[in-house]
């Protein structure tokens, strides 16, 4: 079901906010092994279609120029989908009519711009995970392709989205409508405007829109339940507010928001004389088929311009959850990563004074424990609660930082810029040995999320002599300088999120994996630096001999240095980050006996089959054979074998031997006599766990001494 979201997401945001459609041939609609979800739309001699990978790329392609304004086909596929049970392709059609007439429109008039785009940075955040899209155009064809900066960097942030309940997706084949329903309180802004669903008492829902007539009424619809003012300056050019309970709905194929979203973004939509859509909603006329059509024409016009403005240029997207503030029954819905401050300032409360926690990344009710009478008939602000201490004594600072668990029992943790620069401060004053960010919850977290800005841990590295210790319910992970030095140097911007996850846990193992995730990609090597893990042992292991094995990308057990500790848990250290195992010393000797032993039989097996193909050339009183080895497997030596006769006669023991695996060649200068035909046969020998291994007879070289 994530992933599935993770890529129907991926694509809605791509149709949204990238300056390309991807567009098919005519034909079937079908789908290639690796794609997850496709999109394609068609009207008149156009086709569109966007496409989201397996690997979170995003494919867009253009064919024809001359669109219907009366209608257009919306078709959707999905295969390969485990958490919806598909496995063949799943296909949703559906038909919009516009309610204009049928003449055609010249894409290439209307939307010159976006024809003509040649590309993009799309720098895109989801909460606290950045991720980067370079959409890049091809050379000869209108086809765009989105390609993401890691996979890694989407996937966490499309998993943030998802990963808290956010949405709910499911299927009613025994439905089908197309509508959107618009909860009380939503809003859009686009540049100095601002439409607001608040207008009328209860939901907006816009329905039937396959009709004609649906469309229609969609105008009036939002005119009485909408609102339009002019805002004051936008933070950003382009933000919608979408509360819980608002509904996508197409054909059979519904979408609902469990939670409060805000989705913004800074691409510049100012610079056109054209009016907005929100512009041309105000003037449209009731019951009147031009009222969509200006509508329509606004949103062409306006996209077109966007196009024109972002080309070869970059634009940021984020989307943040929405989290709820209480306090003596008001309630403030703000989006993730607000400060408390701020929510407090919208609760719109007067005569109090409120410690300030960081920034609102969970719903929080507000009570007496965290808000303070000002003094003497409103003093000033009360000093905050601190969550950042040193300990002169044994050279620390500490920062308790509130973590959020999931249902699926992910713990997430986000360093506030706030706390992260009263660490730096902290650090550097107290001359701090260790910087411990704690975000234990006293729970049993299976996987863990910690993100700090990368700024922090390059100022730590810079001004102190300070490890980093991040402190998870999953494990605790020690940095030295050097590791993390080689962490700020990879991030440079952006978060750095430390990643335990513990993908399996027994009676005879905790199987767990481990990243540092930045906005350039994941940080696996650690530049001679060493980063210490510590992880909690089942109560089955405490009282076993336990080793730690690194687990390649073959899946081969390399036992690593480590120990058990007298508390239960189990400390190593590393030089890099990937797929660990801390399992009794049987179990992994076990393992990697039978690994080793498969190794040696496939060496054994190459060996065997190893051919090697001789030949000789004679002068006065000399014999050179040389030889060639198939290329695949290394033999330790060769042997030489001589025989004046061709089929017998070369005995047991090798006439020559090599001193090496690498010599190619032997000139035979004793025991010839003049006018003797000799026959040599040459093979490679290899010894492998103890036993000598022989390759493949060569050819018979055959001279005659001169």
């Amino acid at each position: 079901m994530k992933k599935i979201l993770s890529l129907f997401l991926a694509v809605a945001m791509t149709v949204c906010m990238m300056p390309a459609m991807a567009f098919a041939a005519d034909g079937d609609f079908s789908m290639n092994s690796g794609e997850k979800v496709k999109l394609e739309l068609k009207s008149g001699q156009t086709t569109a279609t966007v496409t989201a990978k397996d690997d979170y790329s995003i494919v867009a392609e253009v064919t024809g120029t001359k669109v219907n304004k009366s209608k257009f086909t919306v078709k959707l596929g999905m295969q390969n989908i485990a958490g919806l049970a598909i496995t063949d392709m799943k296909k949703h059609e559906l038909t919009f009519n516009t309610g204009l007439d049928n003449s055609e429109v010249d894409l290439e008039v209307w939307l010159q711009n976006v024809l003509k785009f040649s590309g993009c940075t799309i720098n895109g955040k989801v909460n606290d995970k950045a991720f980067i899209y370079a959409v890049a155009k091809d050379a000869k064809e209108t086809k765009w392709t989105a390609t993401p900066n890691t996979v890694d960097a989407v996937r966490a942030a499309w998993q943030t989205l998802t990963g808290t309940d956010l949405l709910t997706a499911k299927t009613n084949e025994a439905v089908d409508n197309s509508k959107i329903v618009i909860k009380h309180g939503a809003y859009l802004q686009i540049g100095g405007e601002k439409l607001i669903f608040d207008e009328k008492e209860g939901d907006c829902t816009i329905d039937n829109l396959s009709t004609s007539e649906g469309l229609s009424a969609a105008v009036n619809t939002i005119k009485e339940h909408a609102r339009l003012i002019t805002a004051e300056k936008a933070e950003k050019n382009i933000e919608i507010y979408l509360p819980k309970g608002s509904v996508l709905q197409v054909s059979s194929s519904s979408v609902t928001l469990n939670r409060d979203i805000y989705i913004r973004s800074d691409v510049d939509v100012a610079t056109t004389e054209n009016p907005t859509p929100l512009a041309a909603l105000r003037t449209a006329v009731n019951g009147n088929n031009d009222a969509m059509a200006e509508v329509i024409k606004a949103l062409v016009n306006m996209f077109n311009n966007v196009v024109k403005n972002v080309d070869k240029g970059s634009f940021a997207v984020e989307i943040l959850g929405g989290y709820t503030v209480t306090y003596n029954g008001n309630s403030v819905t703000v989006p993730y990563g607000t400060t408390v401050s701020t929510a407090i300032e919208k609760l719109n409360l007067t005569g109090t004074q409120f410690n300030e926690s960081g920034d609102v990344t969970a719903d929080m009710t507000l009570t007496e424990k965290n808000v303070t009478p000002p003094s003497g008939g409103g003093g000033g602000a009360v000093p905050p609660t601190d969550n950042v201490t040193s300990n002169p004594g044994d050279k620390t600072t500490t920062a308790d930082v509130e973590t959020s668990t999931g249902a699926d029992g992910k713990a997430t943790t986000t360093v506030d810029k706030t706390t992260a620069d009263k660490i730096v401060d902290k650090a550097v004053e107290n001359n701090s040995e260790e910087v411990i960010i704690d975000a234990t919850t006293k729970g049993d977290a299976k996987t863990a999320e910690v993100s700090l800005p990368a700024e922090t841990v390059k100022a730590l590295v810079e001004k102190t002599n300070a490890d980093v210790v991040i402190k998870t319910d999953a494990a605790e992970v020690v940095l030295d300088q050097k590791a993390a030095e080689a962490v700020a140097d990879q991030a440079k911007t952006g978060n750095i999120t430390i990643v335990v996850d513990k993908v399996k846990e027994d009676d005879s193992q905790v199987h767990f994996e481990l990243k540092i995730v930045t906005d350039n990609g994941n940080v696996t090597d650690f530049k001679g630096g060493n980063v210490k893990v510590t992880v909690a042992l089942p109560a089955a292991l405490k009282d076993k001999e336990v080793v730690c094995v690194y687990i390649d990308e073959k899946g081969n057990y390399v036992k690593m240095e480590g120990k058990k500790n007298a508390d239960g848990t189990y400390t190593f250290t590393t030089g890099h980050f990937s797929t660990y195992a801390v399992m009794t010393a049987e179990e992994a000797d076990k393992v990697i006996k039978a690994q080793e032993k498969a190794k040696n039989d496939k060496l054994k097996a190459g060996v065997k089959a190893t051919t090697l193909k001789a030949s000789s050339s004679a002068k006065k009183k000399s014999i050179t054979i040389k030889w060639k080895k198939s290329y695949g497997y290394k033999v330790d030596y060769f042997q030489v074998f001589r025989s004046t006769k061709k089929n017998s006669g070369y005995g047991t023991k090798a006439f020559y031997t090599t001193k090496t695996g690498t010599q190619k060649n032997y000139k035979n200068t004793k025991a010839l006599k003049k006018g003797t035909r000799y026959y040599y046969k040459v093979r490679g020998v290899r010894k492998i766990d103890g036993v000598k291994v022989y390759t493949k007879w060569s050819n018979k070289a055959i001279r005659t001494a001169k």
